[in-house]
């Protein structure tokens, strides 16, 4: 899979690390319309004005895909995350999947504020409102939260 945004090349191998590790473990329910998402989806579409109160004031860890609906890759990648939110939606409140449309003129700001290289992107925030930067780090801090029912294999 390749990678809209800056710089070029494959995408991170933390983002793939990530999806594995997610894909590998078996969101809230879903609000407004985006183009790669609807309110049947079980994920959670995030706007400007309900980023914080719903991921970062949260006692949930929460995974937050920062895509653009214009993004090729955002768009192939639509159906794993859709099915990745399928998987673990018995997991809440515990684990929440979510979705950010940065091409969206009116999120476009906290797409900076979240430092968001390109799409599609993966941040992990855990329980007490801290989002790495979707690298190896934060999941090595997301799976030492006691958060979540399950155990790393290993």
């Amino acid at each position: 899979m390749g990678w809209c945004g800056r710089g070029s090349g494959p995408p991170p191998s933390r983002l793939l690390m990530l999806l594995s590790l997610l894909l590998a473990v078996r969101g809230a329910g879903a609000a407004p319309r985006s183009a790669l998402y609807s309110s049947s989806d079980p994920l959670t579409l995030l706007r400007a004005d309900t980023v914080r109160p719903t991921v970062l004031g949260s006692r949930s860890a929460w995974a937050v895909e920062f895509f653009a609906s214009w993004c090729g890759h955002c768009i192939a990648f639509a159906p794993t995350w859709k099915a990745l939110a399928n998987d673990v939606k018995d997991w809440r409140p515990a684990l929440n999947l979510a979705a950010l449309d940065c091409a969206e003129e009116t999120n476009s700001a906290v797409c900076r504020d979240f430092n968001i290289p390109g799409f599609p992107t993966v941040r992990v925030c855990d329980r007490e409102g801290r989002c790495g930067p979707g690298g190896a780090e934060s999941l090595e801090h997301f799976a030492s939260c006691p958060v979540l029912p399950w155990h790393l294999p290993g």
